[in-house]
């Protein structure tokens, strides 16, 4: 399975965000990640009160969280610096309040499942169903706000698996509250359809049914496996 294209609009808003250059960029991540002037992202004493050019940085970098998702050219594959770097992005962020609406909170899951944070992830699930549905399971922003709805959804579709980065990865975000599980008719980038069932947090079986001949690569935990499928002829995966 080969990886797609950025989309032209992923990449005009990646170069709006302030990454024309990559002499720039480098200087965004070492705001990012490593220290900007008197304060240190990593210890978690990012003070952006004291710190008006890093609060400039700050606000442009968090436009990036869109490569993380829905973009993938943040991925912990190909740039793991970068992702660890949204990483404490995002965790300085609900730190310091954000996060708290309902569309908001939803893109929080998907982006902490992309980065495999999986228990983040359901934090941030959680914080949309005890903070921004209402009892009819309308999302609020408030007032209603269909986001919410999609964006936890696909959340919970993107703890289960992913495929952004041409790996079916299999329970890439699985938190340990979710210890048994199935779940059928997942689909991955390729024209895949997967089912899945797990016990103990760990996978017990998952079948991959393809649209139509090629290669796939597939990913459980830390170990990767290569397959060749034929098109109606489902693939019984076991770890």
């Amino acid at each position: 399975m080969q990886r797609t294209k950025p989309s032209l609009f992923a990449v005009l808003f990646l170069l709006i965000c302030g990454c024309q250059s990559s002499g720039e960029k480098k200087d965004h991540l070492k705001i990012w990640y490593e220290s900007p002037a008197s304060a240190t992202i990593a210890d978690n004493s990012f003070d952006t009160n004291d710190n008006p050019e890093a609060k400039k940085y700050l606000a442009q970098i968090r436009q990036l969280l869109f490569a993380v998702y829905p973009g993938d050219q943040i991925n912990l594959y190909e740039t793991p610096e970068l992702a660890a770097a949204a990483k404490k992005s995002l965790d300085y962020r609900i730190a310091h309040g954000g996060g708290h609406t309902g569309w908001s909170a939803a893109w929080l899951i998907s982006q902490y499942a992309r980065l495999g944070e999986a228990e983040k992830a359901e934090e941030s699930l959680n914080t949309v169903l005890k903070k921004s549905i209402s009892c009819n399971l309308f999302g609020q922003h408030p007032p209603f706000q269909v986001d919410a709805n999609f964006g936890t959804t696909a959340g919970i579709a993107e703890m289960l698996l992913q495929s952004h980065a041409g790996i079916v990865h299999l329970l890439p975000a699985l938190p340990t509250g979710w210890p048994d599980g199935k779940v059928s008719g997942l689909r991955a980038r390729g024209g895949y359809t997967i089912d899945m069932t797990w016990k103990d947090g760990k996978l017990l079986e998952a079948k991959i049914r393809p649209d139509k001949a090629g290669e796939v690569k597939v990913q459980y935990r830390n170990t990767v496996k290569i397959f060749q499928l034929k098109a109606g002829e489902d693939l019984e995966f076991e770890p």
